[in-house]
């Protein structure tokens, strides 16, 4: 299934939990800042593992 399909809450909730992610203490590593989490969102549009999420989404 392309990201086209998918709903529009789906894209979402991807971004969301990559966000939770980078901006949570792991027992393994700090949270990120909200600006790196932001940045690293942005540079990873590109490499997306589900291509076309961006697309989805208006620009920052």
């Amino acid at each position: 299934m392309k990201c086209e399909e998918l709903p529009l809450e789906c894209c979402i909730l991807v971004i969301v939990d990559a966000y939770d992610a980078m901006t949570s203490d792991r027992p393994y590593r700090k949270a990120m800042s909200h600006t790196k989490a932001l940045a690293e969102l942005e540079e990873g549009r590109a490499r997306s593992s589900i291509p076309g999420w961006s697309r989805r989404l208006p620009p920052p």
